[in-house]
């Protein structure tokens, strides 16, 4: 095994082709580690849809409240965090109030690990529950559902998902029904769930709607995107790490585009550097002949 402290090569064109590989995986290593320990902020390309969500949320009237409609569950984790976070963060750094309704079993389990993240945060910090958020528990009955809670909030829920009564909740008194609602995040891991609060929310009480949908979920949600109900798109964790850079919250979904960019370009750099060492020495030779 050649040792990794000598640097192969005679010339210093010679000596950029022989770096060790042990020192080239090293390097990628801390680059691909030093993102991630803390996030860089590197520029992420962004798709108009996720720009246009983030717009319709800094544009919700602030004297009107969210709602947070959600069918994640903790089973999508790994595709569902770097969203729920950022959106998150993003409605609370601005100061829009929101709800957050689960539409499946699980899904305050989610909203709880979420929150236990996000009240870490710096947008986290300062804010009151109850006061700038709320967090519902689980509301059965799918697309029927929806207009219970456009009806009447408070017959839907008695309670939140702490087993508070919603009049001791000072958001709650400015959410009744769908009048005083200034927007909905509709999220869910399948693809066609958002034909539902199309039809309700939408057609039947003209509010409009942002679809926070799987990775590759975006078709149908494009065919009602940008005039047909939906003003926005959150595509899965691509869209979240897109919302987390434009929204200057850095968390795990840039730091892990950190991490990738970085060890993509140290890799191209190590590719140039062998090229020129291997093209360089071949010149050197036969010009030395």
């Amino acid at each position: 095994m050649s040792d990794p402290l000598k640097i192969q090569g005679d010339t210093l064109i010679e000596k950029l082709g022989g770096l060790h590989w042990f020192w080239i995986g090293a390097i990628i290593l801390l680059l691909i580690f030093i993102p991630l320990l803390n996030p860089i902020g590197l520029p992420i390309s962004t798709t108009q849809w996720t720009l246009d969500a983030y717009q319709a949320i800094l544009d919700a009237p602030k004297d009107k409240i969210v709602v947070w409609e959600d069918e994640w569950s903790m089973g999508g984790l790994a595709e569902a965090e770097t969203g729920h976070t950022a959106l998150m963060r993003l409605l609370l750094k601005n100061d829009i109030r929101f709800v957050m309704v689960s539409l499946t079993p699980d899904t305050p389990l989610l909203h709880s690990y979420i929150t236990d993240i996000v009240t870490k945060t710096a947008e986290g910090r300062g804010k009151t529950y109850g006061i700038d958020w709320a967090q519902m528990g689980f509301l059965p009955g799918g697309e029927a559902s929806l207009p219970f809670m456009a009806e009447d909030f408070h017959g839907a829920f008695e309670a939140d998902f702490y087993g508070t009564p919603l009049s001791e909740l000072t958001i709650m008194d400015d959410l009744h029904g769908y009048e005083d609602i200034a927007l909905i995040i509709t999220g869910s891991s399948s693809q066609t769930w958002i034909e539902s609060p199309v039809r309700q929310w939408y057609v039947k009480y003209g509010v409009e709607i942002i679809s926070y949908t799987l990775t590759g979920g975006t078709v149908l949600s494009a065919t009602y995107w940008p005039d047909n109900g939906i003003l926005g798109i959150i595509e899965g964790s691509r869209g979240g790490s897109e919302l987390e850079f434009i929204a200057g919250v850095p968390g795990i979904g840039v730091a892990q585009s950190d991490a990738k960019t970085l060890a993509f370009l140290a890799t191209a750099a190590f590719i140039v550097l062998g090229n020129i060492s291997y093209f360089g020495s071949k010149f050197k030779r036969g010009g030395a002949s």
